[in-house]
């Protein structure tokens, strides 16, 4: 993921790892050694960004629709420029993060999602900035894959949103999907059968689909000192809570995914988010550090940036550990639980393999890269 400016005025980093260009860098280098692509995820944010928080970066609060368009074209090139510099190989660009209500202040608010997508004004402003970050990611990795990343699988919501972008020329090749079986559960939105309709929907478009985000619970256990946002008050009715809920909601994923040619795969959010220091009684060194180097969700340099509701609970301070601890795919003192051996087992077994697909409409004009 990548924050334009992860810091406060004082140089105090928000937390979340401080996603920012330098950091993210070191972590591609890495992948580089492995021989890895990598997906560049943009917030066109500060910190974090998702259907109920898509806040300005600082430096673009006070520019025009048009500097704002200009802003999002230039620091998607100007950033991928600084990871194809390092010799990155740059497979997938995500512009912007769950915008299902709206991205970069133009949102629906608390309402839903036709309040940004149905309304003229906000819609055109919104397809605007996505056709300049897709400019700046053409002109920088053209065989990159350019992915627009909504969440909760929902066919008609999926395809309004597609038909605006349709409607207003928007250049990309992906339709990626957040997954999460135990949100929206009354309305079965996540479930591998509502998954697969809405692949086969990004068909009828002409899109790949993917799933962007992904996970599961391993444990109710809180590792960290920060409550954790699926515990036992939650709907874990699909899938055994424990690595092998895990490895049934993975297989089930990927089985919805391989239902329709269209389909590219799944990203499992967060796999390794681990506790600096274990346990409910550390409560407070976490904190301490997650001030010091960002390892927290947030660190009290987020506050007066990222809302209070998000940043304290009931009066105290929310940050410092993580909420998603117990979805990681080891365990909290970083052994690696038998989940992980998923993947492995279906690379090891030949489930895994590549394909290039062409999109053609129906005059065999191509529509997107094979």
């Amino acid at each position: 993921r990548i924050w334009n400016d992860p810091t406060n005025d004082d140089g105090d980093t928000y937390g979340g790892g401080a996603s920012d260009v330098a950091n993210e860098l070191k972590i591609a280098k890495e992948a580089k050694k492995y021989g890895m692509k990598v997906l560049l995820d943009f917030h066109y944010s500060d910190f974090w960004a998702d259907p109920t928080h898509q806040i300005l970066p600082k430096a673009w609060q006070h520019d025009s629709q048009q500097e704002l368009e200009q802003d999002a074209y230039d620091y998607t090139k100007s950033t991928i420029r600084e990871f194809t510099k390092a010799g990155v190989d740059v497979g997938m660009v995500q512009i912007g993060n769950e915008i299902t209500k709206g991205m970069m202040g133009v949102t629906a608010g608390r309402s839903d999602y036709k309040a940004a997508w149905g309304d003229s004004v906000k819609s055109k402003k919104i397809t605007s900035f996505l056709s300049a970050a897709s400019k700046g990611v053409r002109e920088t990795v053209p065989n990159a894959l350019v992915t627009v990343h909504i969440e909760t699988p929902d066919p008609a919501k999926y395809d309004f949103i597609m038909n605006v972008l349709k409607r207003d020329n928007v250049d990309y090749d992906v339709l990626g999907s957040s997954y999460y079986p135990y949100w929206s559960t009354a309305a079965k939105a996540n479930t591998p059968e509502t998954l697969a309709k809405v692949e086969k929907l990004a068909a009828q478009y002409g899109k790949y689909f993917a799933v962007m985000e992904t996970a599961w619970a391993s444990t109710f256990e809180d590792a960290d000192g920060t409550p954790n946002s699926i515990g036992e008050g939650a709907n874990t009715s699909a899938y055994v809570v424990g690595p092998q809920g895990q490895t049934d909601e993975l297989t089930d994923t990927y089985k919805a995914l391989a239902s329709s040619p269209n389909g590219l795969g799944a990203f499992y959010w967060e796999p390794a988010w681990l506790p600096v220091k274990p346990g409910w009684k550390n409560w407070d060194y976490n904190k301490q550090v997650a001030d010091q180097f960002g390892t927290g969700w947030a660190s009290k340099g987020a506050v007066g940036y990222y809302p209070d509701s998000k940043m304290y609970y009931k009066g105290q301070p929310a940050w410092g550990g993580s909420s998603w601890d117990n979805q990681a795919l080891f365990d909290d003192l970083g052994n690696p639980l038998q989940s992980l051996l998923t993947y492995k087992n279906m690379i090891g077994n030949g489930d895994v393999q590549t394909t290039r697909l062409r999109f053609v409409d129906e005059n065999g004009k191509q529509l997107q890269n094979d």
